[in-house]
C-alpha cells in the first residue's frame, strides 16, 4: 500500500513538473512560439496578402492560419478586421486570376460568416469535408497545382 501511495505521489509531482517546464518553454521569457510567415504577391493588382501560421499552447492544441492585408504582429493591436483566420495548422491555395485566391481548408477550421476578401483580393473557400479529403490534399496538393501555408 505504501508503494502505491509513493508511486501516485511521484506521478503527480512528475506531471506538475512537466507542466511547469512546458509553460516556461513556451513562455516569451524563453523565446517565441515558432511561426511561419509567407507573402502572396499579386503583381497585376500590385498588392500582397501576408500570412501567418502557428501552433501554440502547452499541449500545442491552439492553431491558426491568418491571411491579412497588412503584416500581422502577434501581441500588437487587434488586427482581425484586416485578417481572415482559419483554425487549423495548414491550408492550401491557388491564385484565381489577377485578384482572386481559392482556399481549401478543413470545414471545421472555417469560421461562420467568413469574409470574402482580404484587402482588395477576393477569396473563395472550398471546404475539405472529411478526413479522407484532408489526407488526399496533404499527399497530392502539388499534383492539384496548389501551394500550402503551414505551421512550422
Amino acid at each position: 500500500m505504501k508503494a502505491i501511495l509513493l508511486l501516485a505521489i511521484g506521478l503527480v509531482v512528475g506531471v506538475m513538473l512537466g507542466a511547469i517546464s512546458m509553460h516556461f518553454l513556451y513562455s516569451p521569457l524563453f523565446g517565441e512560439t515558432p511561426m511561419n510567415y509567407q507573402t502572396i504577391y499579386f503583381p497585376k493588382a500590385d498588392t500582397k496578402i501576408y500570412s501567418l501560421a502557428r501552433i501554440w499552447g502547452i499541449t500545442g492544441n491552439s492553431e491558426e492560419v491568418r491571411l491579412c492585408s497588412e503584416p500581422y504582429e502577434v501581441g500588437k493591436k487587434d488586427q482581425s478586421d484586416h485578417c481572415v483566420v482559419f483554425f487549423t495548422d495548414r491550408i492550401y491555395y491557388k491564385k484565381n486570376g489577377a485578384t482572386g485566391l481559392q482556399i481549401y481548408a478543413p470545414s471545421s477550421s472555417i469560421p461562420p460568416n467568413i469574409k470574402d476578401s482580404v484587402g482588395s483580393i477576393r477569396i473563395s473557400v472550398k471546404e475539405l469535408k472529411n478526413f479522407d479529403e484532408v489526407k488526399d490534399f496533404e499527399r497530392n496538393f502539388e499534383n492539384y497545382g496548389l501551394m500550402t501555408i503551414a505551421a512550422p
